[in-house]
């Protein structure tokens, strides 16, 4: 269920700006850490 919502989310922000999606990938760290 998380990949699925976080795959949406990564699509979304990787349409907005690249930048997003860098922001999005450091995001993804700190939650898989956490």
């Amino acid at each position: 269920d998380l990949d699925e919502d976080i795959g949406v989310e990564g699509l979304l922000t990787g349409k907005k700006s690249m930048e997003s999606r860098t922001s999005l990938e450091k995001w993804l760290k700190q939650r898989q850490q956490g």
